[in-house]
């Protein structure tokens, strides 16, 4: 299975931190979330 995001955005509150994001997995990809300890990073809506 591959996903795609194009045009996709990240923001923190009202701060916009990455926009006009376009990438995609492949089946055989390896991808980490990385960020400090205690953020949350399994949080996503």
């Amino acid at each position: 299975m591959n996903y795609r995001i194009i045009n996709g955005a990240v923001s923190y509150g009202i701060d916009t931190i990455l926009e006009e994001i376009n990438f995609e997995i492949n089946e055989k990809d390896k991808i980490a979330i990385v960020g400090r300890n205690g953020a949350r990073k399994n949080h996503f809506t």
